[in-house]
């Protein structure tokens, strides 16, 4: 029997909301932690900053709509999710996840500009896809950014929703968490 590309984004997003409600760095993370309930979360930032230009965030805002879309439940723009990555990678420590994002928006485009001459937020849901697919397939590069770009999706519809993604806790609702669980104040 097959998966739907659906509840294999179900059973990715449960994996990757208990590593969200632990907020390990990736770089720290050589197991998968035990998640302690009782221990505090770092606050998440007071003036949170922006890492996109408006171009930029539009390209990476379309691209995560492809890889977590809406159908008859919400996804990736529903629970706001680009607004968790800008957030994210706004940080001193992400500079390089940012420059490899704004590399890859460059790539989105460039591709779908020699295939459909438009930029990628221009173009349909199929074109859109197969310009991701051809991203992903051209190189190492592209593979790592589509790769970073889905778990950053999934990290921003499960996350806690005081760090930008989220948005009317869609993510944990989809998980089967509910609403209003570690609702920041």
């Amino acid at each position: 029997m097959k998966a739907s590309r659906r509840e294999l984004m179900r059973q990715a997003s449960v994996l990757v909301a208990s590593f969200a409600l632990t907020r390990c760095k990736p770089t720290e993370v050589t197991a998968p932690p035990v998640p302690d309930a009782s221990a505090p979360k770092p606050p998440p930032p007071s003036a949170p900053g922006k890492a996109f230009l408006p171009p930029q965030r539009a390209t990476l805002d379309a691209t995560v709509a492809r890889i977590l879309p809406t159908d008859e439940e919400p996804g990736a723009k529903e629970a706001n999710v680009i607004e968790y990555i800008d957030r994210e990678v706004a940080r001193p420590e992400y500079e390089w996840l940012k420059k490899n994002l704004i590399a890859g928006t460059v790539g989105l485009d460039k591709n779908a500009n020699r295939l459909y001459q438009k930029p990628f937020v221009k173009l349909g849901p199929s074109e859109q896809d197969e310009v991701i697919g051809q991203v992903q397939a051209a190189s190492e590069r592209g593979a790592d950014f589509i790769k970073i770009l889905v778990l950053l999706t999934l990290e921003g519809f499960v996350g806690d929703p005081a760090y930008g993604g989220n948005q009317g806790n869609v993510g944990w609702t989809f998980v089967g968490y509910g609403p209003g669980i570690h609702e920041h104040h």
